[in-house]
């Protein structure tokens, strides 16, 4: 909790840095495995423990974000996200007994409006935060940029990825 809290903090610095040079029109947060349970909590997902959640971004995305226990979420956690938000998990991303279906939780119990998931076919959890799988990396990165741009653009319809299955709700 501790962490987390540090974090939602660096995120109020970050934005203050981003705002002394300029006001950007658009802003997105994104995070990979505990970064992407910061990113969850700013956007409004309820964590079991008192972290200051503001939803000053325009959309969210959260790579190998975390499902139900580890103490930090529980069900309904994810019901309060508003906002577009892309959730990114591959085949090869294993969290416990049920595997990288544990990663799409957030996914699964956000309210529908503006919400992507996409598994990356063969990706682990090392390979979706930019180690190892050259590959890999490019489909995260095209996945996360045609994202954003749906969203800036206001058609959420993804443009198909080899390698990359998408759901939209």
């Amino acid at each position: 909790p501790g962490s987390l809290r540090r974090r939602a903090e660096a995120i109020d610095g970050a934005l203050e840095l981003g705002r002394a040079s300029c006001d950007p029109p658009f802003k997105a947060l994104i995070g990979h495995a505990v970064g992407s349970t910061t990113t969850l909590i700013e956007a409004g997902a309820k964590p079991g423990f008192a972290v200051p959640a503001k939803d000053r971004f325009d959309a969210y995305v959260a790579i190998s974000p975390l499902g139900l226990g580890a103490g930090v979420f529980a069900k309904g956690a994810w019901s309060a996200i508003a906002k577009p938000t892309l959730i990114i998990t591959g085949t090869r991303d294993f969290k416990g007994r049920f595997g990288w279906r544990a990663r799409t939780m957030a996914y699964d119990n956000m309210p529908a409006g503006r919400k992507r998931l996409a598994v990356v076919q063969g990706a682990t959890h090392l390979a979706l935060g930019g180690l190892g799988s050259p590959g890999v990396r490019s489909r995260v990165s095209r996945a996360v940029v045609d994202f954003l741009g749906d969203v800036r653009r206001g058609e959420m319809k993804s443009d198909p990825i080899a390698g990359v299955d998408f759901k939209e709700k």
